[in-house]
């Protein structure tokens, strides 16, 4: 028995030897620097090759690197930062872009300036006043704008005057002495035209209206109560004739 507890004793030293041991051994082999590793032989060619060309691109013509650095020193060297310059450059720079490239080459200088300046319109003399009366609109008004982009008078009454636009199938009302637009029979001019049989010819001989104006497809008729109908004109529709066969 007393060689058993000895044997005990000296095993439970030996295990708290260990158990102190152990922990110390496991940190010095996993803290070995990877930088101690060896290399293969592969990899160490590598790498050396991968540096030597690397040097070697860098300093192929030291000449031409110290050229461009010397260059890009003496362009910023050059740079003016006086803002008043810098904004007349711009400016400069881009009038003679619009000069060049902006401006369409069939445009001169002059005709340029005339365009975006145009000559304003002449007044009208007092003295012509009376006899232009409601023959000129006044300037910059609807009526104004209206002639201008190629409309023409296509029936007035009195004051009030309705011009056909370059379309020639819209239809606007305008007073002449202001120039502002206004409703005068735009109604009746929105109507379809009347199309029954022979309608215009029934309504100029038995209801005595009268054609003031008209277009190819239909009439403006104006009746003695003072209205107005739109009236389809007849069509002449062509017989069916034998056909012309080329021999």
């Amino acid at each position: 028995m007393p060689k058993i507890r000895n044997l005990a004793v000296i095993f439970l030293i030996l295990g708290v030897i260990c158990a102190e041991l152990l922990p110390n051994l496991q940190s010095n082999i996993a803290s070995t620097a990877y930088s101690q590793a060896d290399f293969s032989l592969n990899q160490s060619e590598i790498i050396t090759s991968f540096l030597a060309n690397n040097s070697f691109e860098q300093n192929d013509d030291p000449q031409l690197s110290q050229n461009q650095n010397t260059d890009y020193i003496t362009i910023l060297n050059n740079i003016s930062y006086d803002p008043n310059k810098l904004v007349r450059d711009i400016l400069t720079s881009l009038s003679k872009d619009q000069s060049t490239i902006l401006r369409p080459s069939f445009i001169s200088a002059d005709n340029n300036n005339t365009l975006l300046n145009p000559t304003p319109t002449t007044p009208i003399p007092a003295t012509d006043q009376p006899f232009i009366g409601n023959v000129i609109p006044p300037a910059g008004t609807p009526l104004s704008d209206a002639y201008s982009q190629g409309g023409r008078a296509w029936y007035q009454e009195n004051n009030k005057v309705i011009v056909q636009l370059p379309d020639r199938i819209t239809f606007r009302s305008f007073d002449k002495s202001s120039g502002q637009e206004i409703d005068w029979l735009q109604d009746r001019l929105n109507y379809e035209p009347l199309d029954s049989p022979n309608a215009l010819d029934n309504y100029i001989k038995n209801y005595h209206g009268q054609i003031v104006a008209e277009v190819q497809d239909w009439a403006l008729v104006k009746f003695p109560s003072g209205g107005f109908i739109k009236i389809a004109k007849l069509q002449t529709v062509l017989g069916n004739g034998p056909f012309l066969t080329q021999q």
